[in-house]
Parts: C-alpha cells; structure tokens; sequence
C-alpha cells in the first residue's frame, strides 16, 4: 500500500493475488483499493463470492477456465484469463481468431503478451508503434 500511495496509484493499481487474507489485510489499510483474487479452484471460486468486497475481475487459472467462468459471471462479476498458450501458436502462425474463442467461453479480459493480435481479431484500432 505504501507503493501504491507513494506512485499516486490508487486509481488504476491492481492487488493481484490468490491470498484472500492479503486482500482482506490490504483493504483494511485502503479500502477504495482494486482488487482481482485469483482462483485455482471452485473452493477458491466460493470463498472469495462469501467475502464482503468486489474484485475489480477475477482472474481464473487456465486449469480451471472456462468451468467456472459462468459462476463468477453470474455473481455479477468480470472473468480475467491469460492466453499465453493462443499468444504461442500465434507466433508460429496459428489462427488469431483463437482469442476470440476465450471470450465466448467466458472471458471478459485476456492476459496476452500480444495485444495487437487481438485487437486486430477484435476489429479494434491498433496503436501506432
């Protein structure tokens, strides 16, 4: 938190972490804080949906994605995923529209290391370099 302070941060840092206690710790000290839980499990999934707070996403491990991306949607919340595995096989030449096949399984925000591809697949303007 005193990062966070000292970087003027607190209205577009993220606490990221799959420790509930840590998150609970962290809003005591600020509670206008953005949170996104990270969840490996569906027990994970029911302890964080029993808590008091709303996480900025939730961010479902690939082992566990898509299966309770529908839970966490339906509690109102956004699903967060990362596609390092899709951002590969596009760099070796594979169909980008790939990404586009995470967001109809539940995805709302992709963790990719190649952005531009999927604004592209998305029909989005792509950022001059």
């Amino acid at each position: 938190m005193q990062a966070i302070r000292e970087a003027d941060a607190l209205d577009w840092a993220v606490f990221d972490t799959s420790s509930l206690q840590k998150i609970d710790q962290a809003l005591a000290m600020e509670p206008r804080l953005f949170v996104m839980p990270r969840v490996a499990s569906s027990a994970d999934v029911q302890a964080f949906l029993a808590k008091p707070w709303t996480p900025l996403f939730v961010e479902i491990d690939s082992a566990l994605f898509p299966q309770q991306a529908d839970v966490i949607r339906a509690a109102g919340l956004r699903t967060f995923t990362n596609v390092f595995g899709i951002d590969l096989a596009v760099k070796l030449g594979s169909d980008r529209r790939a990404y586009l096949a995470e967001y109809d399984k539940g995805a709302d925000v992709l963790q990719t290391d190649l952005p531009d591809e999927v604004l592209r697949v998305l029909g989005r303007p792509v950022p001059p370099p």
